[in-house]
């Protein structure tokens, strides 16, 4: 098989720009918008600390008491399959057994109520 030439199949920084200029943009800050139609204002704050502490009699302690203490759905995400097993290898001996869902929709389907997440 050739080899393809770069212009084949990437896009020229004037082409980049072009079809930026026609897509739709999502910013997010850290301070409330007033008014707009096309502007939304979520509650969101930024997460304790909830990593494993290994040294740790309970590793998991600040992420169970988390959970425990959090009223709303959590959603754990992997960037791929094998890192998703990872994850629920490590969660699993301390009783975190999150439901599995391949793709977006199936995690809106599986709550019928609205789904928005938010990164900060």
């Amino acid at each position: 098989r050739p080899l393809l030439k770069p212009e084949e199949i990437y896009q020229t920084p004037e082409q980049l720009e072009q079809a930026l200029q026609t897509s739709e943009l999502l910013e997010l800050n850290t301070f409330k918008l007033e008014g707009g139609s096309a502007s939304a204002n979520f509650s969101c704050k930024a997460l304790p600390d909830l990593s494993f502490k290994a040294r740790q009699e309970s590793p998991a302690a600040a992420l169970q008491t988390y959970l425990s203490q959090h009223e709303g759905r959590v959603l754990f995400t992997a960037d791929s399959t094998g890192r998703r097993e990872f994850m629920l290898e490590v969660l699993k001996p301390f009783d975190i057994i999150p439901k599995v869902v391949a793709k977006w929709h199936g995690l809106v389907h599986l709550y019928k109520h609205n789904v928005s997440t938010c990164y900060l």
